[in-house]
């Protein structure tokens, strides 16, 4: 974190974003669900006020910015909204992915299976290789992605939860989606 963050004050990151998202105070204010004249409060230049816990969640949700930016604590306005079921839908892709890319090779050239501890002639180990790095370039991109709809792992990881547990109560074999579109 730089010096100059430290220094920034919550008014000059509200003055910031609405200069950024081309609102009115009133349109920001309407955002974040708080009257118009306490949003001017706490945009003043001059002894501007300070919002409380509440109003800062507000503000922040309202304008899309982590607190922690906000505040003047951090340089990035956004935080990665990453959590655990975000990891693992990302993780089912990487996994659905390389058993399509196992499935097609044995399909075209049998025998590509081979026992112990290889497919497609290379060491299971190779294999968790090209997972992690499928799953670096996912996180990554769906990072950087501006257009994903908030929350849009976690309606996905909701139904990955119920399908894994539809799994569980039949044949997971029966129940495997077709691999190929």
């Amino acid at each position: 974190m730089g010096a100059d963050t430290r220094n920034t004050s919550v008014a000059e990151r509200l003055r910031e974003m609405q200069a950024r998202l081309r609102l009115t105070i009133q349109e920001i204010a309407d955002r974040c669900g708080m009257p118009k004249r306490s949003l001017e409060n706490y945009m003043n230049v001059k002894d501007p006020q300070r919002p409380g816990v509440d109003a800062l969640m507000a503000l922040a949700e309202g304008l899309g910015v982590s607190i922690d930016w906000l505040v003047g604590r951090s340089d990035r306005p956004t935080e990665p909204e990453f959590t655990t079921e975000d990891y693992a839908v990302f993780c089912h892709s990487v996994v659905l992915r390389l058993l399509g890319r196992i499935l097609d090779a044995e399909e075209e050239s049998p025998g590509v299976l081979q026992p112990p501890h290889k497919i497609m002639g290379h060491d299971y180990s190779d294999l968790a290789a090209w997972a992690i790095l499928d799953f670096t370039k996912i996180v990554h991109v769906q990072s950087d992605n501006p257009n994903r709809p908030l929350k849009y792992f976690h309606r996905n990881f909701d139904t990955l939860a119920r399908r894994g547990l539809e799994l569980l109560d039949g044949n997971p074999l029966e129940s495997f989606p077709d691999r190929k579109p």
